[in-house]
């Protein structure tokens, strides 16, 4: 597979308007109880260690769990 190399295509937009427009479907999805899958990191980290969630999303659940014991940055392209 080669790189999307079309200059006439914005894909940070392409990407974000795709996230905007299925954001209620994918936050459905994800879940409501990720501490059982994020244990792998936070049993590494040390309480209240800074952590920077990049693709965060709504933030629903990963950084809203995540901020029960650490400081979550979260940063997303998408609007909603």
């Amino acid at each position: 597979m080669e790189p999307a190399i079309d200059p006439t295509v914005d894909y940070q937009d392409l990407v974000r308007s795709g996230y905007n427009r299925c954001s209620s479907a994918y936050s459905l999805a994800r879940g409501v109880r990720p501490e059982r899958k994020l244990s792998l990191l936070t049993s590494r980290l040390a309480v209240g260690a800074r952590v920077l969630d990049l693709g965060c999303g709504s933030g629903v659940p990963i950084a809203r769990a995540l901020a029960d014991g650490f400081t979550v940055v979260g940063e997303d392209a998408s609007e909603k």
